[in-house]
Order: C-alpha cells, then structure tokens, then sequence
C-alpha cells in the first residue's frame, strides 16, 4: 500500500488554516480510497504441484512444472524461465497465451546450459493480467554444477595447397575438420569455451571474424581495411567472454559475441602492447617502447579501460599471466636470460623469482602457480614457479606450439606436422597425429 505524504508551510498572510485542513482530509481519503481499492484486487494465486524442492536436478534433465493460477480478473499470458539465484536468465522465457481467470499450466524445463551454477536456482513463473499487471512466483530448484571438462584442443592447419582449415583433437584422440577460415596466410586463433565460440585474426591483420564452433559457421567480420604501413590488428586474446586485440593506432579493444565494443582503452603513442591476460576485475597489458625506453606495465580497470596503476622496469616481456589473486607472474629477457618475476598489485613493484638457464624462447603457456612450458629450441622445459623448478622434459625437432590442460594433466605439443598427446608426468605420447600441413595456433577448448 502506498502512503501519501504531504508537506505544508503555512503563512498566516497567504493560506487559511481551514483550507488546509480541507486539503488535508483530501488527501487522506484519497490515500485510504487507494488502499481499499488494493484491498478488493488481490493478485492471482497460485497451486504448485510440480517441481518439487527435494529434487536435484542435472544437465540434460527434464524439470516438469505443473502449477494451477487462479485469479479474479482475466489473465492475459503466463511466461515460464529459468534463472540463478541472482536472477540471471540461463534460457530465453517461453509464453503461454492464457484469455482466462483460471489456468492450469503444465510444461517443462530441458536443462541444457552447462554454464548453470550448483545449488539453489529458480524457476519463475510470471503472471500478466487484463489490467496490465504482473506478479511473479519463484518455485526453488537444486541444480547440480556441470564439472568443467576438457572438449578438445583447437588448432590452424596449413594445408599444401596452401589452404588454411580449423580442425579439432580430443584427449581420446579424436579428430575432427572443423571449417575453413579463409585465406592463405596463417592467422591468430582465441577461444571462449563460455560462448563456445572461436576468434580469428587473418593472416594479414585485416580481419576479425568470430566463429561458433557448434554450429560450426562464422556468425560475424569486423573489416578494418588495409593498410599498408601498420596491420590493424596486431594480435589477439580471449579472457572466455570477450575478445581482446591490439590496435595498430596505439590501443586496445575487447568485443564481445555480439561484436559490441565492451573494452577501449586510451591511445598509447610511440610504442605497442606486446601481452595481455585477465587479472581478477583488471586486464593486465605490457607496452615496449619504439626506443629503448623502459617497458611498462599496465593495469586497466575492466570494464572502463582506464588505467589503474603502472609500473616501468628493465627487460622485454615474453609471457604474462596471473599467479594467484594479488600476483601476476612475467617471464622477462633480461642481459640475455630468461627471469620469472612476480608483480606484486599491492606494493606496485616486481619481485624476482626464477632465472632459466636460457635466453630465448619461442614459445611460453601455463597460468597460476605450477606448471607452465617453455619451448627453448628443439626443446621443451616444465618450468614450476612454486617450486623454483625447471626441468628439460623432452627434446623433438621443429617444436613450435604447446597447450596445456591443468584439469586432465594433459599436454598437448606441436611439432612440423605432427601433434601429439602427453599425459604428465610421462614422457612418452599416447597418441601422435600427423595434420598434413604445419599445425599453429593451438588453443584449448572446455564444455564451461
């Protein structure tokens, strides 16, 4: 029930005090016809029979719903959804055209988003009426977390015909052709396994396209033009909602599935970012100098794109990823070796970890604490911060890409032509795998 509330100033010159006390009791019989008025219209009811709250729920299960409404004005349509605890739709709403005081609706729910969180979800039962209101019923449901499991790991392959195609390995060694990008020139490949989407930059920096690996279609192009000085686009990073790329011009922009603009940060000259990875509610990017000034680091505030904090320092950035919540963790070429620093987000200074015992290094993956894998040459180093640990886990000619899976223990190692499966700690593939062409780009794809 609404209260109305008035406030008067009364001037003994200009309002009489009888005509406020008319105005007064107005208001007040106003307010009580209001509330009457509300009294004699309740909204609808509602019978539940189905779902029940002991039930616990999974993906690919059915929840059944039956409830009965029953109201004393004419329903319009009833919707039927999904959602979190927090409200979140995991589903689009389905309506039920209804032109009656009393409905029964019996229906059901097909769970089939793997993103849906554990524990207490709802299912809501919305209630529209001839009159223009709505009221809204939340019945309790217990959904069981879907584990995040590892689908397959996505790579480019360059055909002899010089083609470039998408193709798909799965820890069981399963392996699938995907689509063909376009192009004759091998790109830059980012996946988002919540989206379960792939980002791609073309070989020449000119496009980027995102594609749905279900449907297995590209769904949009962002055309930037040629130019001939500076590609566009520089390189590319996925967070698993938003795709990140550098902007030739000095800047950074994230666009989500939708191909909206959802992260820009400011124009940064003379220079270029070189790495980027999520850092909690920040992204973390480098940015080397055209001189030999010092590199610098930054921390932008996500979203926004404003900076948060920076840091200068000696050393050319090879690899940059988060370590735990206050730490990032940076492999740097300093006097020519290779030194694992830690950044610390609360002192805003770099702390020295790690030296390895070489200088170059062409490739670098791992996130966290432990396990990440170096490819110094012919050879491939298991190099674990926590431990101060680095060890030369396997020698194989023309290594060129790694990708690790920390759920699985997986490793997956491309070397020319042939891609293979480890399964840490051993030494010796389970399976080998050769593509036909020369495999980059090697990126892991997750259910979640």
């Amino acid at each position: 029930m609404r209260h109305l509330r008035t406030i008067f100033i009364l001037n003994k010159n200009s309002l009489h005090i009888k005509a406020f006390i008319h105005i007064f009791y107005l208001l007040l019989l106003l307010s009580m016809a209001s509330c009457e008025k509300e009294k004699t219209h309740p909204g609808p009811d509602i019978e539940i029979f189905q779902p029940s709250s002991m039930m616990v729920y999974g993906l690919g299960d059915t929840i059944p719903v039956h409830v009965i409404i029953r109201h004393h004005i004419k329903i319009d349509f009833v919707s039927l959804s999904l959602e979190s605890e927090t409200g979140f739709p995991y589903e689009p709403s389905r309506q039920f055209d209804v032109d009656s005081a009393y409905f029964e609706l019996k229906s059901y729910i097909i769970i089939q988003n793997t993103l849906i969180k554990g524990g207490a979800n709802y299912v809501q039962i919305s209630i529209h009426d001839e009159k223009h209101h709505s009221s809204a019923f939340f019945l309790p449901v217990n959904i069981a977390e879907v584990p995040r499991q590892l689908k397959s790991a996505v790579f480019l392959v360059k055909q002899l015909n010089q083609t470039i195609k998408v193709q798909s390995l799965t820890p069981s060694g399963i392996i699938d052709d995907l689509f063909q990008p376009g192009g004759s020139e091998t790109g830059d490949i980012a996946l988002s396994s919540h989206n379960q989407l792939m980002y791609y930059v073309d070989g020449r920096g000119q496009r980027l396209s995102a594609f749905d690996l279900v449907a297995r279609e590209r769904i949009w192009t962002l055309f930037e033009g040629e130019n001939p000085v500076q590609w566009p686009f520089q390189s590319l990073y996925s967070d698993d909602t938003t795709a990140y790329v550098f902007k030739a011009q000095g800047f950074i922009n994230g666009y989500n599935k939708n191909q909206m603009v959802v992260f820009r940060t400011g124009k940064f000259e003379h220079g270029t970012f070189t790495h980027i990875t999520r850092f909690g509610r920040l992204i973390a990017a480098s940015f080397k100098p055209f001189n030999t000034g010092l590199t610098r680091l930054y921390l932008f505030n996500s979203p926004g794109g404003t900076v948060f904090r920076e840091v200068s320092f000696n050393g050319e950035v090879l690899y940059l990823s988060a370590y735990d919540k206050n730490r990032l963790i940076l492999f740097l070429r300093v006097d020519n070796k290779i030194k694992l620093y830690h950044y610390d987000i609360e002192l805003n200074t770099l702390v020295f970890s790690m030296e390895l015992p070489f200088g170059e290094a062409k490739e670098i993956t791992g996130r966290g604490k432990d396990n990440y894998f170096v490819i110094h040459q012919d050879e491939l180093w298991w190099v674990r911060p926590e431990i101060n640990s680095a060890v030369n886990y396997l020698e194989h000619s023309s290594l060129h890409n790694v990708a690790y899976d920390a759920l699985g223990n997986y490793l997956f190692v491309a070397a020319g032509t042939q891609l293979s499966i480890y399964h840490l700690p051993q030494v010796v593939p389970f399976f080998e795998h050769s593509t036909g062409g020369e495999v980059s780009g090697l990126e892991l794809l997750y259910n979640r």
